[in-house]
C-alpha cells in the first residue's frame, strides 16, 4: 500500500515530469491488479515480483533524492507514524483514500487531471468531472485497502484527539495554511 501512495502522491507532486508520472499510472494498474491476487495466494512467486517490480515503477527516480515527505498522505504518516507507533503502510492505508478525495477540492486544475487520469489506466470510465473522477479514486483506493484486510483507526493506535490539531498543522507546514482546517477535518474523519 505504500508503494499505491507513492504513485498516488507523485501525480501531484511538484516538479515531477511526465514521464515519471506515466510511470506511477502503470504501477497503480499492476498494484491495484496483483495485490488481491498476492494476499489470496503469497507463494505465487511470480505475482510478488509483479508488485515488487511495480513498487519500484512507483518511486523511481525519485528514490535517489533525499527523504522527503511526497505529499499530504506521506506528511500526515510521517507525523502519526513516528509519534504513536503506527507502521508506514498503515499509514498510507488511513491517509490516502481522505487525502486524494480532499485534492478532488484543493488540488491545482493540472494535479487534478493526472489524478483523474489513474482511472483510465486502472479501466474504470471516467464520470465526466475531474473532481468526481478524483472521488471515484479515492473510492477505489479505500476499497483496496477494505479488501485487503487493512482497514484501520486512530481509535485503534490511541491517537488523542486532542492531539489532531498539532498533527494536521505539523503535516503542513503551517498554521496559515488555508487547507488546515479541512486537513483536521480529515483527520477527525479517521476515528
Amino acid at each position: 500500500m505504500r508503494a499505491v501512495d507513492h504513485a498516488v502522491e507523485n501525480l501531484y507532486r511538484p516538479l515531477v515530469a511526465p514521464p515519471i508520472k506515466h510511470l506511477c499510472y502503470a504501477a497503480l494498474a499492476d498494484l491495484f491488479k496483483y495485490l488481491p491476487v498476492s494476499k489470496a495466494n503469497p507463494q505465487d512467486v511470480a505475482v510478488r515480483q509483479k508488485l515488487q517490480i511495480a513498487s519500484w515503477m512507483s518511486l523511481w527516480p525519485l528514490k535517489m533524492e533525499k527523504y522527503s515527505a511526497l505529499g499530504l498522505s506521506h506528511a500526515l504518516g510521517h507525523k502519526l507514524g513516528a509519534r504513536y507507533g503506527i507502521p508506514h503502510g498503515i499509514t498510507s492505508c488511513l491517509t490516502l483514500a481522505p487525502v486524494v478525495a480532499l485534492k478532488a477540492e484543493t488540488a491545482s486544475p493540472e494535479d487534478k487531471e493526472w489524478l483523474a487520469g489513474a482511472l483510465f489506466h486502472l479501466r474504470k470510465p471516467s464520470t465526466g468531472s475531474l473532481e468526481n473522477d478524483i472521488r471515484t479514486l479515492s473510492a477505489d483506493i479505500q476499497q483496496l485497502v477494505d479488501d485487503l484486510g487493512l482497514h484501520s483507526t486512530l481509535t485503534e493506535y490511541k491517537v488523542p484527539r486532542e492531539d489532531i490539531p498539532q498533527i494536521a498543522e505539523l503535516a503542513v507546514g503551517s498554521k496559515d495554511d488555508p487547507t488546515l482546517p479541512k486537513v483536521v477535518a480529515l483527520l477527525e474523519s479517521l476515528y
